[in-house]
């Protein structure tokens, strides 16, 4: 009886300790994503009042309105990217049919809503795609998301006038897509956290478009529903290879 206790016991203050640690994490998000939608609302605020002050002359105008842009999309990106989070820590993300996509299509306009940065940046991409994938049968926005995400976390993580390549081919019985930056890189002993959420390597407090830590973590977890996974292969200070492996249907 004693030891029916006392497993009790250590069993209800584990569930303690993992509810704390749960409401800890909270709290991190909370203060970190409060920075994280105040910079953008700031940048915006001081380039609007920057205008109707008339302190921005009438040919720059343009130039600071896209800066608006960017800053209202990097905001409805972090809107929609909690919105899965909150979706999925509820388990009630619906389980959609499968579609059949065509898969170059589908990254040409992905890599469309960068193209501004990618001018903007000297940026050169390609795409390498295998006739076996041309078409695949997944979930459109959940895939959409997934590539979407490595994208930004590929670009985020490498500097202008370099390259972003994506291959897309067969691999045994599954798809894989590949999204190879020649970035930083990361280090050994952040390879086995970077997915967790809100994770950012030390350096990310550097990088010119911050981050809120859940672009991979919610990725990952994207691809966990369409039977898949994501995995990295990365050397420190030569670029990043993020390879999204899903079954074919």
């Amino acid at each position: 009886m004693e030891g029916s206790f006392n497993q009790m016991s250590l069993e209800l203050e584990a569930s303690f300790e993992s509810l704390n640690e749960s409401e800890r994490e909270k709290s991190m998000m909370i203060a970190q994503l409060s920075h994280d939608i105040k910079t953008p609302l700031t940048s915006i605020q001081a380039t609007v009042e920057g205008i109707l002050d008339g302190v921005i002359p009438k040919e720059e105008e343009r130039h600071y309105l896209n800066t608006i842009s960017r800053q209202t999309n990097r905001l409805n990106q972090l809107v929609e990217e909690l919105h899965l989070v909150s979706l999925n820590d509820q388990r009630q993300l619906d389980k959609q049919a499968g579609q059949l996509i065509y898969l170059e299509k589908l990254l040409i306009d992905i890599l469309s809503e960068f193209q501004l940065t990618f001018e903007r940046e000297n940026r050169s991409v390609h795409i390498d795609m295998s006739k076996e994938v041309v078409k695949i049968k997944s979930q459109y926005d959940a895939l959409s998301r997934i590539i979407l995400n490595l994208v930004s976390n590929a670009i985020k993580y490498s500097e202008a006038n370099t390259a972003l390549t994506i291959k897309a081919y067969r691999q045994g019985d599954s798809v894989r897509i590949d999204v190879i930056d020649q970035g930083q890189g990361i280090k050994a002993e952040d390879l086995d956290r970077i997915f967790k959420r809100l994770y950012r390597v030390e350096s990310s407090r550097n990088m010119k478009t911050g981050g809120h830590g859940l672009g991979l973590y919610i990725a990952r977890q994207l691809a966990h529903q369409l039977e898949g996974d994501i995995r990295v292969d990365s050397q420190f200070g030569k670029g990043s290879c993020f390879s999204l492996i899903l079954k074919d249907y």
